[in-house]
């Protein structure tokens, strides 16, 4: 991976991210506010703020897209493991209109209220120590893809969600073993792969990328595809990465919080 861009201290929590028109749209982590950030993805400058209106950012942790809508993933869980709020925000990619600072109104904007149906115990944990905490959302086949960050364990959990709004269960599919990776994001390429992102918390905090392909026609993207771990540094070099997202089937961009 080659550096392009340093972003700006605003965006020194940046968790989640997509490209679209060009550019990267972004969002900060827990208690950053609830805007997103238009990025030139070749100086790293902020070109245009989107306030969300009506929304909370309680733990805002990754964005994803189809060709209509962007999704804002409000799933970050890892302070207790008890939340029974967690939620994804949709609106429409044509409510972004011109200006520098532009505003969503709450009428635009759906909400995919769900929970785990394994989740049965709402008893507050210690810090990062759970296994409902998900930092990593994608679009695929029409539907949403959840990875959960594997805090217990070594296995990353593959959950599915509608992409209306509403109040679901996730239906559970299957698992990756990531080691001691921590995922932190996830994306879909345009030849049907996905990737998953995510660093060690032990040694040198060995930075990682997970590609899965191949898979067959159900959701069972880890059970029938075929998956190769990348090695890409470490945090000394990466900083502690965050955000994914493709720009076509060869090229895409990470972050760093």
């Amino acid at each position: 991976i080659t550096a392009v861009a340093s972003l700006p201290i605003q965006l020194d929590e940046i968790s989640g991210m997509i490209y679209h028109n060009d550019k990267i749209y972004g969002h900060l982590d827990s208690g950053g506010g609830t805007s997103l950030y238009e990025i030139d993805p070749v100086n790293g400058t902020i070109t245009k703020t989107i306030i969300l209106s009506g929304t909370t950012n309680i733990d805002w942790e990754d964005m994803t897209q189809d060709a209509t809508h962007i999704y804002v993933c409000d799933t970050g869980n890892n302070i207790s493991g008890n939340r029974t709020d967690l939620k994804i925000y949709k609106f429409p990619k044509s409510a972004i209109v011109a200006g520098s600072v532009i505003t969503i109104a709450a009428s635009d904007i759906e909400v995919i209220h769900f929970a785990y149906p394994d989740q049965t115990n709402f008893a507050p944990q210690p810090v990062n120590s759970t296994s409902f905490d998900c930092e990593a959302v994608a679009y695929n086949r029409g539907k949403l893809h959840l990875i959960t960050k594997n805090w217990l364990g070594s296995d990353a959990v593959h959950y599915v969600l509608p992409t209306a709004s509403g109040t679901y269960l996730a239906e559970r599919y299957d698992s990756i073993n990531t080691g001691n990776v921590k995922i932190t994001g996830a994306d879909f390429g345009a030849f049907d792969e996905l990737i998953l992102i995510g660093y060690e918390l032990t040694g040198f905090a060995n930075s990682v990328l997970f590609l899965d392909y191949g898979f067959d026609g159900s959701y069972f993207y880890f059970n029938t595809g075929c998956k190769r771990r990348l090695n890409i540094g470490n945090a000394l070099n990466n900083g502690q990465v965050e955000g994914i997202c493709f720009v076509n089937a060869l090229k895409g961009y990470i972050s760093n919080e």
